[in-house]
């Protein structure tokens, strides 16, 4: 009879499997006996020195360490759990090793304490996994796969925490966390719904190579420092609702993708500083702002909805619950903080369409006064706002064939060599003497050898001589909004 294979862990004979040299506690047996397997563990257990090395055992039946307290360092490294396991309300009091280990069924770590490092690098949990308040110092998921729904709600992370290539092929469950620590979420996909609502990161929050396939709930969560979505897409719904960024915190694509391939929830955040949020080559064609200031927003290269022609917000044309109506007041209000965000970077253009959907939402707004509407209205079809400079020059031009023509129909004289001579629609030479001079009542230049006959001539002058300054201010407004830098 030989040493086990594993006779540094368990310190036995492998009387159970002579052939394989693995003792009872190793044997991957399922039908090994259950009382002498106890009774070997108990033994175990209740040894001087090696009590909390479980490396490479199998356990046959669900195991249960509920409350217990390891004051030693735990080592399960290799160990295959086939009937579930329960640590719930465990202490490990100098770090556990769950390295390669393998949960058959449901695992459960509620309100497990890990004083120091927690191994799970490569650990497969086939079943639910459950960390629901459990508290951990340093975290290491690198590798691990969670087959199943997996519960991180209300654990907390005190210091570095690392979840790189963990595959997670359920719901990933981190509402309430909190990560005192950097944490690292870097080449993951989340297959199903992945729940940060409430998650607090008081340290660098970083989230590299990210893919969530499903919803991703990141509502009231904090990020007290750095936060990066780098080469992160968001498939379905990006929901960051009532979250708070309190330090520089990037979103931006992979591989020239855009951030944000679905719906982006980003109403009533707060940024502070202002411009601790920042947007790189990020799709916010179906992105919601209501409700956060964004006059401090960094926006490079971004996409946004088109409306009519113009860089847009989707809050505009967002779908409403039903029986609710748009908040035109505070989609105002959005337009105009980005028309200041964009001016201030001097992207004029953009800020443009900006200024356009404000008095777009204005104009729509029933509460506004109905003879500002009206203004709204002729300052939108004579010059799109101030925004469109051929506008105001298409109207001039109106306004001169009209002025010319009108005062060549109703009466005009010109003084030539000392007489008078009426101009007339049947003569060429004519229409040139009368589109001259509506080009000078336009323009305001002298004209003092032409004069209008009778009242109406008189009106349509005056109106001219009203009209043509106001196009030609308002085609100057709109050409130096187009023109600078």
């Amino acid at each position: 009879m030989g040493k086990c294979k594993h006779h540094g862990v368990c310190g036995l004979e492998d009387a159970n499997q002579p052939d394989g040299y693995l003792c009872i506690l190793h044997s991957p047996d399922l039908y090994k006996g259950q009382d002498n397997f106890r009774k070997a563990l108990e033994t175990h257990c209740k040894k001087e020195k090696g009590s909390t090395n479980f490396g490479r055992m199998v356990f046959p039946y669900q195991i249960n360490f509920y409350r217990v307290t390891f004051s030693e360092w735990a080592d399960f490294s290799w160990t295959e759990f086939k009937k579930g396991a329960i640590f719930d309300g465990v202490t490990f009091q100098k770090g556990a090793n769950f390295a390669l280990a393998k949960f058959f069924e449901d695992a459960t770590f509620v309100k497990t304490t890990f004083s120091d490092y927690a191994w799970f690098n490569k650990a497969l949990f086939a079943g639910e996994a459950n960390f629901w308040d459990a508290s951990f110092s340093r975290a290491d998921f690198r590798g691990a796969k969670f087959e199943k729904n997996t519960e991180f709600g209300s654990a907390k992370f005190s210091d570095a925490t690392r979840f790189h290539q963990t595959e997670f092929k359920g719901e990933a469950h981190f509402s309430d966390a909190s990560f005192d620590g950097i944490v690292l979420f870097s080449s993951i996909t989340f297959p199903e719904d992945a729940l940060f609502d409430s998650a607090r990161f008081i340290e660098q929050a970083s989230f590299r190579r990210v893919s969530f396939t499903k919803d991703a709930n990141f509502t009231r969560a904090i990020f007290s420092k750095e936060g990066e979505f780098l080469g992160t897409d968001f498939n379905k719904i990006a929901n960051f609702a009532d979250a708070r960024f309190l330090g520089p915190t990037i979103f931006t694509g992979s591989n020239g993708n855009p951030v944000f391939l679905g719906e982006a929830i980003f109403t009533k955040v707060i940024s502070n500083p202002g411009d601790a949020l920042r947007f790189i080559e990020a799709d916010l064609s179906r992105c919601r702002f209501l409700g956060t200031d964004v006059r401090k927003v960094h926006f490079l290269g971004v996409r946004w909805a088109r409306i009519g022609g113009r860089d847009g917000i989707y809050d505009e044309i967002a779908p409403q619950v039903h029986g609710e109506e748009h908040p035109l007041a505070q989609i105002e209000e959005l337009y105009r903080e980005l028309k200041q965000n964009y001016e201030d970077r001097r992207d004029y253009e953009r800020a443009g369409d900006f200024h356009v959907g404000e008095k777009e939402i204005r104009l729509r707004n029933p509460k506004t006064d109905r003879y500002l509407k009206l203004l709204l209205a002729l300052y939108k079809l004579v010059s799109g706002y101030g925004e469109n400079y051929r506008r105001p020059l298409l109207w001039l031009g109106i306004l001169w064939v009209y002025t010319s023509t009108s005062l060549l129909a109703g009466g005009l004289t010109m003084q030539r060599s000392n007489e008078s001579l009426l101009l007339s629609l049947n003569s060429l030479p004519h229409w040139g003497w009368a589109l001259l001079y509506g080009l000078k009542t336009i323009f305001h230049l002298p004209a003092n050898d032409f004069a209008p006959e009778g009242l109406f001539g008189h009106i349509i002058h005056a109106l001219a001589s009203i009209l043509g300054p106001v196009l030609i201010a308002l085609f100057g407004l709109a050409l130096r909004q187009r023109l600078k830098r």
